[in-house]
């Protein structure tokens, strides 16, 4: 083997583990910037006094922001034991 290889090959920064890196966090970080609109758009409805039928919306779309990121969290958890063998 030579040096390059020795060296390439235990290198942690290689573009496969960085690019592994942003694919796994890069939904989840959308996710938690979909789950602070949710709380934004649920505080201004309360500001502004909106109407009964819209907290149905407001639930129903952080159910599913939530949903969403459980989701998530189970595909980094089933990544993660599947790396571990």
């Amino acid at each position: 083997m030579t040096s390059s290889g020795l060296i390439r090959s235990r290198c942690p920064w290689r573009i496969g583990h960085l690019q592994g890196f942003h694919e796994g966090t890069g939904p989840r970080r959308s996710v938690l910037v979909n789950l602070l609109l949710d709380f934004q758009v649920i505080e201004s409805g309360i500001r502004s006094g909106a109407p009964k039928a819209f907290s149905w919306f407001a639930a129903f779309g952080l159910m599913v922001t939530i949903v969403w990121l459980y989701i998530e969290m189970l595909r980094l958890l089933a990544i993660i034991a599947a790396r571990r063998g």
